[in-house]
């Protein structure tokens, strides 16, 4: 099985097989993007998850409403000092846009 790679503005290209992954990020906005499809339905599984060994604040999941396809996870925390501690958080947000289904988030 041979990889494909290709650069698309300001990030990257994979194509194994029926997989494809793109990747990109804006450090001015703060965000990395990543899409995944499959070229055949029910083909695609993945998991995805926020975590933290120690100083976590606060941790959610949630589903948006019905037939929005947009869902995520957040975790918030901070970097563990007495004293001027610097706190983060981040979310990681889901977008299902066609065939098969969401579960268990």
């Amino acid at each position: 099985m041979s990889d494909q790679r290709a650069f698309v503005p300001s990030g990257l290209r994979l194509t194994r097989g029926p997989w494809s992954r793109e990747y990109i990020g804006s450090y001015e906005h703060g965000v990395l993007a990543f899409r995944l499809t499959a070229s055949q339905p029910g083909k695609l599984s993945v998991k995805v998850s926020l975590s933290r060994s120690q100083w976590v604040l606060s941790q959610t999941a949630s589903l948006g409403s019905s037939g929005s396809g947009v869902h995520s996870l957040t975790l918030n925390g901070n970097s563990g000092q007495d004293s001027g501690a610097i706190t983060f958080w981040s979310e990681a947000r889901v977008a299902h846009t066609s065939g098969g289904s969401l579960l268990d988030i």
